[in-house]
């Protein structure tokens, strides 16, 4: 049985999902296996009686046959691939007659780690976004001067109202945790704020994507049009930021945001268009 599987050994090798390639020790590849050529893209005549510098500049197998040393859990770019090696010198008699790499393409590993790690940042985002702490007088707004004081008793008096606020302001003062101070002090504490950054939306699609369209509103227009993304569900309040950055050419009415906020207590958002 065992004479049998070792003259399987191609068709063994030839079975395994990572790639195998075998050069002698003078660099030239005497072999690979079918997933080498799935990773790759080479074809064993491609490969097979070339040195392996000329198949892959740079491969880590220029060093085993160097030092004749092995090379344990290297990574390599190959192509359009990144694979992870295990590289080990052959010897015969104490005299190293080739290297032997066997290496596993982790590319959709890392393309799926990193859709992962993007994926917990926007739930990280999300989640902040629902459970921030309430904004208190001596905490996170805090300001002695006459300007910052009466900004904070508006922002309160606003607060005790049912109407869309407009908060102006440049960039980086602060325009979203009035926003909060607001919603934490409304009738609507005890819902979730919505935070929408207009600047993060192409200027084209900004009203349709915003607040929806109603059929033939535009050429190419979805028949029986579409509801916006500004429809939230009932009693969920909403805040507008970056709205600044919109072009004159492109801002919705006044009445589109208008529009909106109010209706996000009543949950009934009317379509722009």
């Amino acid at each position: 049985m065992e004479n049998f599987i070792i003259q399987l050994a191609p068709q063994v090798l030839d079975s395994l999902h990572d790639g195998v390639v075998a050069v002698d020790d003078a660099g030239i590849v005497v072999y690979v296996n079918q997933a080498n050529t799935r990773i790759t893209g080479l074809t064993r005549e491609q490969v097979i009686g070339r040195h392996v510098r000329h198949v892959v500049p740079g491969s880590h197998i220029l060093d085993v046959l160097e030092t004749g040393r092995p090379l344990i859990g290297v990574q390599t770019r190959v192509f359009d691939h990144v694979v992870v090696s295990n590289i080990v010198p052959v010897y015969d008699q104490g005299r190293m007659v080739g290297v032997v790499s066997v290496f596993r393409d982790i590319t959709e590993i890392l393309s799926l780690s990193r859709a992962l790690a993007e994926a917990r940042n926007t739930i990280d985002l999300l989640r902040s976004n629902l459970t921030a702490p309430s904004l208190t007088e001596d905490g996170v707004i805090i300001g002695n001067s006459p300007v910052a004081q009466r900004t904070y008793l508006t922002a309160r008096k606003a607060a005790t109202v049912d109407s869309p606020v407009l908060i102006e302001g440049e960039s980086g003062t602060g325009k979203e945790v009035v926003a909060r101070l607001i919603h934490n002090h409304s009738a609507r504490r005890e819902q979730p704020l919505i935070a929408v950054n207009c600047a993060a939306i192409p200027a084209s699609l900004l009203e349709s994507e915003l607040f929806g369209y109603e059929e033939g509103a535009f050429t190419g227009s979805r028949k029986g049009g579409a509801r916006g993304c500004s429809n939230w569900p009932t009693g969920v309040p909403s805040s507008w930021t970056r709205s600044a950055t919109w072009s004159w050419g492109c801002r919705p009415s006044c009445s589109g945001p208008c529009r909106a906020a109010r209706s996000a207590g009543s949950g009934a958002l009317r379509s722009a268009g």
